[in-house]
């Protein structure tokens, strides 16, 4: 349906009122997406710089390795790695929750609950889409499950270590997908190690299977990486602090504002909103 004047005949200054109104949230919409690209850029240019350069900022400012910064062969690593930085997991700085089987006799098509799945965490973003929800959590769920906004999440099983940012309420843990809680770092600096282009390269070599990978948490939990003093994370910290609240409040807008589109648009069409 496309709006006519009185005489029946196409209204051609209200079919463009309509396509500014709904331009207008489609430019906001795209704008929000390069943000958040921006925004992601930003802090692992920055994590690349400090944590895989090893050019973070030494004692008197400038970049440590470039500014004859001492490093020393690590046996574990095989490679170089500053002077004062230790080995450490994966499972000494995370916290993990495994998802949940849940039983498909409880699927509903529209319910409470949203069924996060491994074809939900796409390379460093989430889909909101589900195939299922349910309506009542099963009390044998351990409560870590129930995702929370900002919660970081990986996929187990196919496109192995993908990560992606919650910014839903009401989502559920499936299984063969993990969820990554920080511990002792920032989530900022977790969210950017678990997307760098190292770990993937490591997460690739520790996932079995041949027509589809399959990623083992508790192997997972065993790839070691170079940790910084506390001194340098809390620097880090503090240049990078509040970046994943801004990412995950960009995808909340996003979400916003395609509903209210989707809402505005047949109201426009029809005449039902006066413009």
């Amino acid at each position: 349906y496309l709006p006519v004047d009185n005489n029946g005949n196409p209204d051609i200054n209200k079919q463009k009122q309509i396509v500014r109104i709904i331009d207008a949230i489609d430019t906001k919409i795209e704008n929000n997406i390069k943000i958040k690209n921006e925004l992601e850029e930003i802090i692992q240019t920055i994590y690349g710089y400090w944590f895989l350069q090893f050019n973070f900022p030494d004692k008197n400012g400038r970049p440590y390795k470039s500014s004859g910064g001492k490093t020393i062969w690590n046996e574990i690593l095989k490679k170089e790695i500053p002077e004062g930085w230790q080995v450490k997991t994966l499972d000494e700085i995370t916290e993990q929750v495994n998802g949940f089987a849940f039983s498909s006799n409880n699927y509903v098509s529209k319910g409470q609950y949203k069924l996060y799945t491994i074809k939900n965490v796409q390379d460093g973003d989430i889909i909101s889409k589900v195939d299922n929800y349910i309506s009542e959590l099963p009390t044998s769920m351990n409560s870590g499950c129930l995702l929370a906004s900002s919660d970081i999440i990986m996929s187990l099983t196919g496109n192995v270590g993908r990560v992606g940012l919650v910014y839903e309420k009401n989502a559920l843990l499936n299984q063969r997908v993990l969820k990554l809680k920080e511990k002792g770092v920032s989530k900022e600096f977790l969210y950017v190690l678990l997307r760098n282009d190292f770990m993937k390269m490591q997460i690739e070599k520790i996932a079995s299977g041949t027509s589809q990978k399959n990623l083992s948490p508790i192997e997972l939990g065993k790839i070691k990486i170079a940790m910084p003093p506390k001194e340098i994370l809390e620097k880090f910290e503090h240049y990078t602090n509040g970046f994943v609240n801004k990412i995950v409040l960009n995808y909340q807008e996003n979400e916003e504002l395609k509903s209210l589109r989707d809402f505005l648009l047949p109201l426009l069409m029809n005449g039902q909103i006066k413009l």
